[in-house]
């Protein structure tokens, strides 16, 4: 038999829902005009505004740019996450090419997330603005690529986070310059995207002969 809630706590689970949702709106609102003009160049007024809300509306829901752009962050990453991963969870050397490879293959799809990533980490490369945020973002990319190696048993750590940070540094440069380089050096994208593929694999091989001596 279902519990019957009283007035007060209807009113206050719709009050919650209503935050939940206006929250959505402005980080929607936010990631919009980050990709449109960039990280640096949108300000607090821009988003109340691409919004539908006050200045000071906005202000209840978040005290400046940063903690909006690091929820931001944190959604790109588990965009990408959920979509290299697909559920599996038992981490392998197996595993681990895949999801690098998946990540090249899927790189259109997810080239948005990839470019706000390389904005983020260019505007906070020395430094995060505060402990709390640095705090909250690490737990937030602890369930990420980086930390889903645990209890694996052919590929450590290090070997995973080393091919993992560079074929997410390339994808975040292809992301904001690849049609550009792919004018100058005269390699197309799709080009350069099936070389990263080949590397990665080479190196994934060299990491099985090794992991098997």
């Amino acid at each position: 038999m279902s519990r019957k809630i009283s007035k007060l706590e209807a009113s206050r689970q719709k009050g919650a829902h209503q935050v939940d949702d206006q929250r959505a709106n402005i980080l929607d609102a936010a990631e919009k005009l980050f990709l449109e003009k960039g990280l640096e160049q949108t300000s607090m007024s821009d988003i109340a505004a691409e919004a539908d809300l006050s200045r000071v509306s906005l202000y209840r829901y978040f005290p400046d740019l940063h903690p909006i752009a690091f929820e931001i962050a944190a959604r790109m990453l588990q965009q990408i996450y959920g979509s290299i991963t697909a559920g599996e969870a038992n981490f392998d050397l197996a595993l681990a090419r895949k999801m690098m490879i998946a990540a090249i293959n899927q790189f259109y799809e997810l080239r948005d997330a990839y470019r706000f990533l390389g904005m983020f980490d260019q505007l906070y490369g020395a430094g995060y603005p505060t402990e709390e945020l640095a705090a909250w973002y690490k737990e937030q990319v602890g369930v990420g690529m980086l930390n889903i190696q645990n209890g694996a048993t052919d590929i450590a750590p290090e070997q995973i986070a080393m091919i993992g940070n560079c074929v997410m540094s390339f994808l975040q440069k292809l992301a904001a310059r690849g049609d550009l380089m792919a004018e100058e050096q005269g390699v197309s994208l799709n080009t350069q995207l099936a070389l990263l593929k080949d590397m990665v694999n080479v190196y994934f091989d060299h990491l099985a002969t090794v992991n098997q001596r």
